[in-house]
Order: C-alpha cells, then sequence, then structure tokens
C-alpha cells in the first residue's frame, strides 16, 4: 500500500478481501430512459413542496404555500408535524 511514492504498508493477498458494488437503473420502456437521461424528470424543490403539500390536501390538511416556503418556520413547522 503506498501513499505517494512511500511504501506504508504490506498486505498478503490472503489477508484482503475484493468488494465489487453493482447498481441498476430499470426503465419501463425507452421514454422513459429518455426522461432520465435529459433530466426532465428530475425533482425539483418546487416540485418536492408541490408534491407534499398536494398530498396533505388529499388527507384533509390544507396548507398553502408561502413566497419563500424553506425559510417559513410556520410552513416547515406544519411539514413536519403532519410528516412527524
Amino acid at each position: 500500500l503506498k501513499n505517494g511514492d512511500d511504501v506504508i504498508a504490506r498486505h498478503r493477498t490472503d489477508e484482503l478481501r475484493f468488494l465489487v458494488h453493482w447498481s441498476a437503473e430499470v426503465f419501463t420502456d425507452f421514454d422513459e430512459l429518455k426522461k432520465n437521461m435529459d433530466g426532465s424528470d428530475e425533482l425539483t424543490t418546487d416540485k418536492a413542496i408541490d408534491m407534499l403539500v398536494d398530498n396533505l390536501h388529499k388527507q384533509g390538511v390544507k396548507l398553502d404555500i408561502p413566497s419563500a416556503p424553506l425559510h417559513d418556520p410556520a410552513f416547515i413547522g406544519a411539514l413536519n408535524a403532519a410528516y412527524d
């Protein structure tokens, strides 16, 4: 094991483990793949807030989105209370 040109440790191969991590993205069709690749399906802060508020409305909780939702303590508190 080296740090630059300095050997800082030596290990025998029977002392080592090799880990491989693999992940995949699976799409239902080519259109879904294209959305993923071009970023048109990315979740924005505004979209996430809209989704949370819409979900609360469906549960009968009325919550208006303020002009600066990320900096509004009452709005943040209401979301925390609803989803806690």
